[in-house]
Order: structure tokens, then sequence, then C-alpha cells
């Protein structure tokens, strides 16, 4: 994946536990207009939904996993 693809996003979620998130996005970013939540345990909710329905895509193994096998 081209990491150039960070620079240019208008929005960047980085989840740090169930409830936590920590968010990036451009000012003139509109989050109701994209329909997103407003509210911070609501947002953390639809950010987690959002891992969860991606995570065959992002989340492959860990190195330590293979041991496991």
């Amino acid at each position: 994946m081209d990491p150039g693809w960070l620079a240019l996003a208008r929005m960047v979620w980085f989840p740090l536990s169930p409830r936590l998130i920590v968010q990036f996005r451009a000012p003139d970013f509109d989050t109701r207009a994209h329909g997103l939540p407003a509210e911070a345990d609501a947002l953390a909710s639809f950010v987690n939904a959002q891992v969860t329905l991606q995570a065959e895509r992002w989340i492959i193994e860990h190195p330590d996993d293979a041991a496991d096998l």
C-alpha cells in the first residue's frame, strides 16, 4: 500500500481501545455532512464497527502467531 494515502486523507482514526480513538481530520471536514456521530462514545462505537467489518482486509496476523499454528 502506498503510504501517501495518509497525507491525502480527510480523516484518519486510530483506535486505541473499544471506547477510545484518536481522530485526525481536515479542519473543514464536516462530520455531520458525512453522517458520522457527533457524540464521542457513539463515534467510538461507529469506528469499532468499521474496524470489525474490515478486519479481514486489514488485520493479517502477528509474526508471533506463526508459532501457534
